[in-house]
């Protein structure tokens, strides 16, 4: 057995990427006697991956064990504390628990005896995960569920709809009339709590929309302007094109729906950069990983090169953040919850958009902050399962997650 093989094994394990035939395999490998230095080495390698170390006091390891596992439920578990910065190999799921106290592997042995309440209280709230789900609002009023339709065309409108694969929308830019012909329609992608999806606009600009968000744009964009409207969270990469028969490039607009009732502007020419602006959030913020923006709030403009990051309050106030968190910002396209840094209520937010739950809490909470990475893949029981290691007790009434 070589280390790589049980490395590649574990990642999976960790990203809920393992099918039965790759469980039983790591199982066993680390079941087995003769493999136990080995083992020891690929998790003492990752521990020292995540960072420098600090003191993790007995009591609250202990404390924290205690809550969640007891001696009988015949876990593998190596703990080892860390600082606040976690390497970007490290995609945690319900395996791997950052609560910023400490990092706790959880690796369960092949045919483990789990607590039965535990076992009863993970049916019992069986929630799952969000998925691709969305409802296209066509120009006429009517409205098509995306979920569960065929692939192929949906309707024409002037150009193809198309749904291409489990959620991607496509509109056919090969099939395009100008808005000369008489084309001024405009369409609505919108996403319910627990769920995204991708679309490629008319001019081939793609959008990943994150839960509970909705894109209006044209059927047919106009010969010299592209403008687009957002509310909640999108990725955009837009592609570039040019004015005809003039200098320059044809500018594209994401005109921003703020809680105040107000409008941001988020100018492109041809770049790919993030926004999220939903409204039980402080500040909208716009974030550029390539080419260049301009964000405007009506009065005054900042533009961005990549790397950085334009705050948005609900006052008007703009900050510019010149050293942005990337990964952290595109977290939720690439299936992860990132937490760096932040409170409860901010993870809270995120797990109810996500999971379509809605949060309470029992009384105001000390003020701590959290850094890890968990798949939103994870089964909501797995993801509370992760929190309560750092001492966060939740209680689920129906579709309501009561934080205690």
């Amino acid at each position: 057995m070589y280390p790589s093989r049980l490395e590649y094994l574990l990642e999976r394990y960790i990203m809920h990427q393992c099918d039965e035939a790759e469980m039983a395999e790591l199982m066993n490998i680390i079941e087995l006697k003769e493999n136990e230095s080995i083992v020891k080495q690929v998790m003492e390698k990752y521990m020292e991956l995540i960072g420098d170390e600090v003191k993790l006091p007995g009591r609250t390891s202990g404390s924290i064990l205690k809550k969640i596992f007891d001696e009988d439920k015949g876990y593998d578990i190596a703990v080892r504390s860390k600082t606040i910065q976690l390497r970007k190999w490290m995609s945690v799921a319900a395996a791997v628990v950052i609560a910023g106290i400490g990092t706790i592997f959880i690796l369960p042995k092949a045919n483990h005896k789990t607590s039965q309440v535990l076992v009863a209280e993970k049916e019992k709230y069986k929630i799952k995960p969000g998925g691709n789900k969305a409802l296209l609002t066509l120009a006429d009023g009517s409205v098509v569920d995306l979920d569960g339709m065929t692939d192929g065309i949906l309707q024409q409108q002037g150009v193809n709809i198309i749904k291409k694969e489990e959620g991607v929308l496509q509109y056919d830019a090969c099939k395009m009339v100008t808005k000369s012909k008489g084309v001024n329609a405009y369409n609505v992608l919108s996403t319910p709590r627990g769920g995204q999806y991708q679309l490629t606009l008319p001019d081939g600009s793609k959008v990943w929309l994150n839960a509970e968000s909705s894109l209006k744009f044209p059927v047919v964009f106009d010969n010299e302007e592209r403008d687009v409207e957002l509310s909640g969270e999108a990725y955009f990469e837009v592609k570039q094109l040019w004015l005809k028969g003039k200098s320059g490039k044809r500018p594209f607009k994401v005109l921003v729906n703020l809680s105040n009732g107000k409008q941001a502007k988020v100018n492109v020419l041809g770049t790919h950069f993030n926004v999220n602006a939903y409204h039980n959030e402080k500040e909208m913020k716009a974030t550029l990983v390539e080419g260049a923006v301009k964000v405007g709030n009506g009065v005054n403009d900042i533009s961005l090169i990549p790397g950085q990051q334009v705050k948005l309050r609900t006052d008007g106030i703009m900050k510019i953040d010149r050293q942005a968190d990337i990964e952290e910002v595109i977290a939720w396209k690439n299936g992860l919850f990132y937490f760096d840094n932040v409170d409860i209520r901010t993870i809270m937010r995120q797990i109810g958009r996500w999971y379509d739950v809605d949060i309470t809490y029992t009384h105001e909470l000390s003020p701590r902050h959290f850094v890890g990475k968990i798949s939103r893949r994870a089964e909501l029981s797995d993801v509370l399962e992760i929190l309560r290691l750092s001492d966060i007790d939740f209680k689920i009434e129906g579709k309501t997650i009561v934080v205690m």
